[in-house]
């Protein structure tokens, strides 16, 4: 049977957003026993003040702040939809597993040169979806494979 990791070891994360959907990481990371959170970062000083306090950890209005830091071992992107590219393209460069709720962008384009940098630096990523499982679009999903669509 395994053990729990000692504190000491616990995967460090920073939390980019501080609202309903960063809230349900946040709680997630904390009630994993895998996972500390390190610090949330969101320009919303009372709802990123109010996050931090819940999780006993450090509340930044910047992320360049937060990643200059360099304590996290991975990155959960959970901010506006608008800032997921701009995060992503600067945290690859640090080659540490970024998880960012979707969408990555609205633009297809977007899309491809922000997934571009991702497989340069070679970034653990994991786009979240949770919709994946759903029998509709996995039905959708294997007619577009099979060219039906």
């Amino acid at each position: 049977m395994s053990q729990l990791l000692d504190v000491e070891t616990f995967m460090k994360i920073g939390l980019f957003g501080a609202g309903r959907m960063a809230a349900d990481h946040a709680r997630n990371i904390s009630n994993s026993g895998l996972a500390k959170l390190e610090w949330v970062v969101d320009p919303n000083e009372a709802a990123v003040q109010n996050l931090a306090s819940t999780y006993s950890c450090t509340a930044y209005k910047n992320w360049e702040e937060a990643v200059e830091r360099k304590n996290v071992d991975a990155f959960v992107i959970v901010s506006s939809s608008s800032t997921h590219v701009s995060l992503i393209k600067n945290l690859a460069p640090l080659r540490q597993p970024i998880f960012c709720e979707k969408p990555i962008a609205v633009d297809t384009v977007e899309v491809r040169n922000c997934l571009r940098v991702i497989e340069e630096y070679k970034v653990p990523f994991l786009l979240g979806f949770n919709r994946r499982y759903d029998a509709n679009f996995a039905e959708l999903h294997k007619r577009l494979r099979q060219g039906e669509l």
